[in-house]
């Protein structure tokens, strides 16, 4: 069981909120502090599987996940004196948890479930982006901000492409994409490292 990536999640939390006691004027620092926390407790349920209950586990971590990239952008908007329109967390939150649910419990789709989380956070982070774009013509940290997230959404979005593919040959993921009874958690699992870059894999385990 490895809970580095969930202890360095963890660490940027417990950094962010720190430096945010001695500057209460900086709000997007409390933001940044959540989005980690939730990310790193969305990580530890799905690590840790609990609880045990494959379907509770998923919509668990899944709430934790997407509740911690809005917190995290929304942070980021802050940051840039920007605030996100009243539909914005609600239309996300309640699209990929709904996504979620429905692949689980309605249609067991395991590549669906990857997708969707890996779309769905890159969507929010592209969201983000398209709200602050102004940004891009503003000086220079806005501009490296806004190319940040930009990437960082690109990323999210890109890095499961070829998964299909690798499912076909992957005679454990084969087994799992089946439905129930395969023996196996459905669990696409973003890494700590690879959610501070962008990028990250899905894990599979019997």
């Amino acid at each position: 069981m490895n809970l580095v990536p969930t202890a360095i999640l963890f660490l940027f939390a417990a950094t962010f909120g720190a430096v945010w006691l001695f500057e209460r004027r900086s709000w997007y620092l409390l933001h940044f502090a959540q989005g980690f926390l939730a990310f790193g407790i969305g990580m530890l349920v799905q690590t840790t599987r609990i609880p045990a209950d494959f379907g509770l586990n998923t919509m668990l971590y899944g709430v934790l996940y997407v509740f911690g990239t809005l917190v995290f952008v929304t942070g980021v908007m802050a940051r840039s004196a920007r605030r996100p329109p009243r539909w914005f967390h609600v239309i996300w939150f309640a699209g990929i948890i709904g996504a979620l649910g429905y692949f689980f419990y309605v249609d067991r789709n395991l590549v669906a479930r990857v997708h969707v989380v890996s779309f769905g956070l890159g969507g929010i982070i592209a969201s983000a982006s398209w709200i602050m774009r102004s940004l891009a013509r503003g000086g220079a940290t806005d501009r490296v901000i806004f190319w940040l997230v930009l990437v960082l959404a690109c990323i999210f979005s890109c890095a499961h492409c070829c998964l299909p593919s690798w499912l076909r040959q992957h005679p454990r993921l084969r087994s799992c994409s089946r439905g129930p009874g395969s023996g196996c958690s459905s669990a696409p699992r973003c890494s700590g490292s690879g959610w501070a870059l962008g990028c990250s894999w899905p894990q599979v385990w019997t």
